[in-house]
């Protein structure tokens, strides 16, 4: 039986300052994960003005940053795309 310095197994789970795999271990090794955001925007092609891109695109980089401020985000590393696209071509990415 393990020591309560170990940790002890119960009905309930473990017990005490470790647990199996390292839990805090297992924590550490994704600490370097990110989250990607995607944001869509589309446009039929023969609509496609200068002034459609620009109002589009103000309005992905909008949303992206309303998405970022999700608590499900927080303390995480996000990294975040908008493409723009007019009929099946994609004419903006960053």
């Amino acid at each position: 039986m393990p020591s309560k310095r170990d940790g002890s197994r119960t009905s309930g789970g473990w017990v005490g300052a470790t647990r199996p795999g390292n839990f805090f271990q297992r924590e550490m090794e994704h600490a370097d994960e990110c989250t990607y955001i995607f944001e869509l925007k589309y446009t039929a092609k023969a609509k496609a003005t200068k002034e459609k891109i620009a109002s589009l695109k103000k309005e992905a980089i909008d949303q992206i940053e309303m998405y970022k401020t999700a608590i499900e985000f927080r303390d995480k590393q996000v990294k975040a795309y908008a493409m723009i696209f007019a009929g099946s071509e994609c004419i903006y990415c960053a």
